[in-house]
């Protein structure tokens, strides 16, 4: 079987390019697949991530065809059948069976219009609400208006034979008339080990530094867990609000108690220094960082945003799940998890446990059980 992704760079780390190389790694590393990864636009650099050498790449350089004075909307109007033109004839080429794309971009428009046998996916990394979130803060637009934008883009995405979602909640508020299949992301990293635990003193979260990954909630509550005890917190991340987290640290005197890292190269080796996970985004697509956190052991504090932490923590058993903004009950939780090592120890297990289902040998199934389905026609 035949199998081609398509995004439109893998120059940039990043959650959703790890997913991608590590599936195509995967499935290249199965019997009776041969694996291909189509980029719009490479410009020659190198991928963000080790790609298996039995995975073949193919870089369709589509700056190629437009004028090199860019006009935005006219310049894509003029470029893209030359694009679908050139697309075809690499399709034609490789002969694929199921053809996925990765993220939004040309691939959107270019992958339905392709004459091909192939069945086509279209594979979301965020969820529908994080994404209207993102939107509405964006542009400061109405509900109305985020409908008719919802209404648009499913309309757009029922060209294609299936449409891969990360949860089940998000699911419920998707309205495809194609065929919805939820599949949770894989686990990138496995841990051979668990971490120190009650050897350390840290509570760690990792994030983007922006306004939906929401740290300063994490800030605050750090000012009520830092008179009561002397565990520190690590934030670890880049992002837009760098400077901004960083005043309002200094302005609540936690200069020595709450500490931006940046980003870490080895942030397996975080979680596995620290002792609890926090997580208090305002909406999510799914929450990749739980799912790490847990395989290194982490019990987890997290809001139930939307879409993803019900289905990843069970509340009360590897974690706790508290009601967007509730800073109070947040830094209870983290509170009674700093004071109780039996329980600490108890959530550890749990998650660890619970991360189990996110390992590649139980996801990746079920994309090739998708595969087979589309390709008999079921």
């Amino acid at each position: 079987m035949k199998i081609v992704y398509c995004t439109g760079a893998l120059y940039n780390p990043g959650g959703a390019e790890r997913v991608l190389i590590n599936k195509a790694n995967y499935l290249a590393n199965q019997s009776g697949y041969e694996v291909f990864i189509i980029t719009a636009a490479q410009l020659d650099k190198d991928y963000c991530y080790a790609i298996d050498v039995k995975v073949k790449l193919i870089d369709a350089n589509i700056h190629q065809f437009f004028p090199k004075k860019i006009i935005p909307y006219v310049s894509k109007k003029r470029a893209l059948p030359k694009i679908i033109k050139h697309y075809q004839s690499i399709i034609d080429t490789i002969l694929p069976d199921i053809i996925i794309v990765n993220e939004l971009g040309y691939d959107d428009e270019v992958i339905p219009r392709i004459r091909s046998r192939a069945k086509i996916i279209r594979e979301f990394h965020s969820s529908h609400i994080a994404v209207n979130y993102m939107i509405k803060a964006k542009n400061g637009i109405s509900k109305l208006k985020t409908k008719i934008v919802n209404q648009k883009s499913f309309k757009q995405f029922n060209k294609f034979d299936a449409v891969v979602l990360l949860t089940k909640k998000d699911s419920e508020y998707a309205h495809y008339a194609t065929k919805v299949v939820v599949i949770p992301n894989m686990l990138l990293e496995v841990p051979q080990e668990l971490n120190t635990l009650n050897k350390s003193k840290r509570v760690i979260s990792v994030g983007r530094l922006d306004d939906l990954k929401n740290h300063k909630d994490q800030i605050r509550v750090w000012k009520q867990v830092a008179s009561k005890t002397d565990w520190n917190l690590h934030i670890y991340g880049e992002g837009i609000l760098k400077n901004e987290l960083t005043a309002f640290i200094k302005e609540l005197n936690l200069e020595n108690r709450v500490f931006l890292e940046g980003a870490s190269s080895s942030i397996m080796d975080e979680y596995l220094n620290s002792s609890i996970f926090l997580f208090t985004p305002k909406a999510e697509g799914f929450g990749m960082v739980l799912i790490e956190a847990m395989s290194a052991g982490l019990p987890c504090v997290s809001y139930d945003y939307p879409c993803g932490a019900s289905e990843i923590i069970q509340d009360g058993k590897s974690g706790f799940l508290i009601e967007v903004g509730n800073i109070d009950q947040i830094a209870e939780k983290i509170k009674l998890l700093i004071n109780n090592d039996d329980l600490r120890t108890e959530m550890a297990k749990q998650a660890k446990k619970r991360s189990l289902s996110f390992y590649p040998e139980h996801v990746m199934p079920k994309w090739e059980h998708l595969f087979k389905e589309l390709i008999q026609g079921n």
